[in-house]
């Protein structure tokens, strides 16, 4: 019985060492991921940001180009 349970526990020890090690792999991917997004989305809003900042100041620069004329 003892050694049933050892050649199981020993034939059943790689599998675990791989699911372990794709789990890993499975977490830096998930993980890389989602840094990346988050990036992606940082850099997203920062960009949409600066576009509003800059039609604002457009517009702004319009009323008082606009005000001088009058």
């Amino acid at each position: 019985m003892q050694n049933g349970t050892n050649a199981e526990r020993c034939h059943a020890f790689p599998y675990e060492v791989n699911d372990v090690s794709s789990n890993g792999i499975r977490q830096v991917r998930d993980g890389f991921l989602d840094n990346l997004f988050s990036m992606l989305f940082y850099v997203t809003c920062r960009i949409l940001i600066a576009r509003f900042v800059q039609i604002l100041d457009l517009f702004n620069l319009a009323l008082k180009s606009r005000h001088r004329v009058v």
